[in-house]
């Protein structure tokens, strides 16, 4: 059957964005970004944890342009109550 998805996937691995976490540098996979009509869409995806938009600061003091970078999941830091 055609399943666009695993084209999509497969398109990444050879043409797509090299994703890098912003926090602690890590490769988190390749994949195609793209912004159209306020939204980001990330598209054939090939790392295995899940994408967490993070904005990265600006030296200048701007609120009209933000830029964004991916990061992975942090673990929760609850404290142990017992």
């Amino acid at each position: 059957m055609f399943n666009p998805g695993s084209i999509a996937r497969t398109m990444a691995t050879v043409f797509g964005s090299l994703l890098i976490d912003v926090e602690t540098g890590k490769h988190l996979g390749k994949a195609f970004v793209w912004c159209w009509r306020g939204r980001i869409h990330v598209i054939g995806y090939t790392g295995e944890v899940p994408l967490r938009p993070v904005p990265i600061p600006d030296p200048h003091l701007t609120y009209w342009k933000i830029t964004l970078g991916f990061a992975a999941p942090s673990e929760p830091n609850f404290p142990k109550i017992r």
